[in-house]
């Protein structure tokens, strides 16, 4: 006679146990789903709302037309008047700023520095910026200066820029941070589009001459390699600056 067991049944104390389990395991699967949801919200509130701005972002716009004179500074009419060295410039308006003001600064070498420590420089400054809570000033959009190429002279930024040649033999070096340096002739040009160096590229090509120094120079017209047969020796070595690779 065959003998057949019959199949275990759960007893009641076993049956109690898996709603408990399948309760408990629903009320992790949404405590894990809580955290994931409070953990996203929070990380998109530490990177900000591209809809509304950070306080300590500098907002950036074109300025008042250029009128010729600006509020400070040279009026355009000096500036074609300056016969120190050759003036670049882009003219009234460039990428969407208007020219607000054109800048000279010039001051004596403090004693014993070396003669590059002296200051010498003609600024065009492009558009304006409302400046950001918690700051006491920002930068113009469009930054450029013009000075001697003996006060900023190329072989000081070896090593920490990427070197190339420009609208013939002008010789260029961008930055890591965007801005750009170019040697033509006797003078040296620094030039930053704050936040757009496609801008700041773009300038290298609309550098127009403003002055009698400059005039045969007119947009993307070939420029003259870099000339410092004139500067005197470097009286101190540059200082030591590592570029970090981007």
């Amino acid at each position: 006679m065959t003998t057949v067991t019959p199949t275990a049944t759960p007893t009641a104390t076993a049956r109690r146990r898996i709603p408990s389990i399948l309760r408990w395991t629903a009320l992790l699967a949404v405590v894990v789903v809580i955290g994931a949801v409070v953990f996203l919200l929070g990380a998109a509130n530490w990177r900000g709302d591209a809809a509304d701005p950070s306080p300590r972002e500098a907002v950036l716009t074109p300025g008042a037309a250029w009128d010729g004179q600006g509020a400070s500074g040279l009026s355009e009419a000096d500036a074609a008047q300056f016969d120190a060295y050759p003036l670049l410039w882009l003219g009234p308006t460039f990428g969407g700023y208007h020219l607000q003001a054109i800048v000279r600064q010039e001051a004596a070498a403090p004693a014993g520095a070396p003669a590059h420590a002296a200051v010498d420089s003609v600024s065009f400054l492009y558009g304006e910026c409302a400046v950001p809570t918690n700051a006491i000033s920002c930068a113009a959009p469009l930054t450029l200066h013009v000075e001697p190429g003996c006060m900023a002279r190329p072989e000081w930024t070896a090593g920490v820029a990427t070197a190339t040649t420009a609208r013939g033999e002008a010789l260029l070096r961008t930055f890591p941070d965007g801005h750009i340096r170019l040697w033509t002739g006797t003078i040296s040009v620094y030039l930053n589009a704050v936040g757009n160096a496609e801008l700041t590229r773009a300038a290298v090509n609309h550098l127009t001459g403003l002055n009698a120094l400059a005039a045969p120079i007119t947009a993307g017209s070939a420029l003259a390699a870099p000339d410092h047969s004139a500067c005197p020796p470097v009286e101190v070595p540059p200082l030591s600056v590592t570029a970090t690779a981007t």
